[in-house]
């Protein structure tokens, strides 16, 4: 049998890094580390953000046979995981200081089947048009010579977060 254990670190003073930095800089800090701090990030494992600008970012991630749903297949659900990741850091990355969000709605269309191994993919998400209350993302999984393998289009709900020294903030 085999084990895995996942391993992430949430920096104390996260909260505080979302209220000093735009949204871009919030998110390089935040992928920058080099403990994931990020579960879902540590559960995918060998995540990296190789491109961010205000409403766009690209991960790459090695597909790992941990994340097979059938020997040699990249499980959906991980792929969702993927294009939720990369649309919420496409979102974050061009909101102001002391902005956040959730994800309120998440579509993935799988249009081929990622295979595990050594070849990785990507990840490319973008913000199509939003405010500061909503935004509406696509994320887009390739390969590394451009085959389309998922598109997902997502609805993110943002709001202003408390400051970290907030009594309202728990």
């Amino acid at each position: 049998m085999n084990h895995r254990t996942y391993v992430w670190r949430t920096p104390p003073d996260l909260d505080r890094w979302r209220h000093e930095s735009d949204g871009l800089g919030f998110v390089r800090r935040l992928m920058s580390d080099p403990a994931p701090c990020l579960p879902a990030v540590a559960m995918l494992g060998d995540v990296t953000l190789d491109e961010v600008e205000p409403g766009r970012v690209v991960l790459s991630c090695r597909p790992g046979r941990h994340l097979a749903s059938f020997p040699g297949v990249m499980h959906g659900g991980v792929i969702a995981t993927l294009c939720d990741t990369a649309a919420a850091l496409a979102t974050q990355a061009r909101l102001p200081a002391g902005y956040g969000g959730a994800t309120a709605d998440l579509a993935v269309r799988m249009l081929r089947p990622v295979r595990t191994g050594d070849e990785p993919v990507l990840c490319t998400g973008t913000v199509v048009e939003g405010d500061l209350r909503r935004a509406l993302t696509e994320a887009r999984v390739t390969g590394a010579d451009g085959t389309l393998y998922a598109h997902a289009t997502a609805t993110m709900l943002l709001r202003p977060c408390p400051p970290p020294d907030d009594p309202s903030h728990a």
